[in-house]
């Protein structure tokens, strides 16, 4: 774990909660061992409005490291995504000049690491890295929800997707419901091009 966070910093966050580590002693231990400058977006406060109790979310945090699917991984980093792009909002709203101001504001809070992959990287690089896929495929997972919301065919086979364990139904997967979304979208567009006037 040191030689990673030497290399390219903290890429997943420590978790608090009442002040007291939750999730992340092992890397909170390994950045000392480097010193390592710690900077805010390194911690986060557990969210106690979430539906899962503190001990929970240290299982799951842990189970994710260990035998999940790719697609129970990509649905837990969809709630990672949302927090990412939560931040990353906050750090642009910080950026923007102030009443009176001309000039963007530098970021603040940031530390010798400003040029690691947290700092560097995108929410969605982000998201996928804290769960372990690669982010093509969580852009994917995303785009198959977003579908599921308004298309019933979709929402079948998401639901399908979210029975399965450790035995994985072949004919079922995670790209072949994007591509299925990818089809639906097309003949969307084909539709609406046909609907308008020729002149």
């Amino acid at each position: 774990i040191a030689k990673s966070i030497r290399k390219n910093g903290l890429l997943e966050p420590i978790t608090l909660f009442e002040g007291k580590i939750l999730d992340g002693r092992n890397r909170y231990n390994a950045c000392k061992l480097v010193s390592y400058n710690f900077t805010e977006d390194d911690f986060e406060e557990f969210d106690e409005s979430c539906v899962i109790d503190p001990f929970d979310f240290v299982e799951i945090m842990n189970s994710l490291r260990r035998h999940l699917t790719t697609w129970q991984r990509a649905k837990w980093g969809l709630v990672v995504l949302a927090k990412e792009r939560k931040k990353a909002e906050k750090r642009h709203q910080q950026s923007l000049p102030s009443k009176g101001q001309k000039r963007f504001q530098p970021k603040t809070n940031v530390g010798s690491n400003s040029d690691s992959t947290l700092e560097q990287g995108k929410s969605l690089d982000l998201a996928a890295k804290r769960v372990g896929i690669d982010r093509k495929t969580l852009w994917k997972v995303e785009k198959i929800v977003e579908a599921s919301k308004t298309d019933p065919e979709i929402k079948s086979k998401v639901e399908k997707l979210d029975r399965v364990d450790k035995k994985p139904d072949k004919k079922i997967s995670i790209n072949s419901v994007f591509n299925k979304v990818k089809r639906k979208e097309k003949e969307e567009e084909r539709k609406k091009l046909l609907e308008e006037p020729m002149f």
